[in-house]
């Protein structure tokens, strides 16, 4: 069973909550995923910025950070804070519409949630790829942001390769 909870203080950005509900079942059932808790909390840039500094000591706003949580009620828990202000602002930068881009960062933190990272150059190329395809699949080929993006996207965990079973932790956000 998957559990999702949308969580939305930001006003930039009216969400469309049925396809966001969609995509995590989708890239879940991707990743063979079957039982999930996950929280999607839509901010601005100020609360993100907040977060960043808060939990990363980066004071700078950024497009996602990602939470996984340990449990033993779910394969994957977690929570994913993405800020639709910082997607206004990067969509047009790389064609994409601000849905496009808010749906890239639903996939880059649950990508985060199941064991990916993009710490080094190879695990970066490997979740790029992966991202990629799964907003292939989503809304047709789109481009994901190389990562010269202006801004980081912190991890916690370094996997070299996609896990079979996805390995939770609390050892911070990703």
């Amino acid at each position: 069973m998957v559990e999702i909870e949308i969580a939305d203080s930001q006003k930039i950005v009216p969400l469309r909550r049925a396809p966001i509900r969609r995509l995590v079942h989708q890239v879940l059932r991707a990743e063979e995923v079957t039982s999930a808790k996950i929280v999607l909390a839509f901010v601005d840039n100020e609360v993100i910025h907040r977060v960043n500094r808060q939990h990363l000591q980066h004071d700078y706003p950024t497009d996602v950070i990602t939470f996984p949580y340990e449990s033993h009620d779910a394969d994957v828990v977690g929570e994913i804070v993405i800020s639709t202000e910082f997607a206004a602002q990067q969509a047009p930068r790389f064609g994409h519409t601000i849905e496009q881009e808010i749906m890239l960062y639903i996939i880059h933190g649950l990508l985060h949630l199941v064991g990916y990272d993009d710490h080094d150059a190879g695990d970066a190329r490997q979740m790029k790829r992966r991202q990629e395809q799964l907003l292939h699949d989503w809304n047709g080929p789109v481009r994901a942001p190389s990562k010269s993006k202006p801004t980081p996207k912190p991890a916690s965990r370094s996997v070299k390769s996609r896990p079979k079973a996805p390995k939770r932790g609390s050892k911070g956000p990703a």
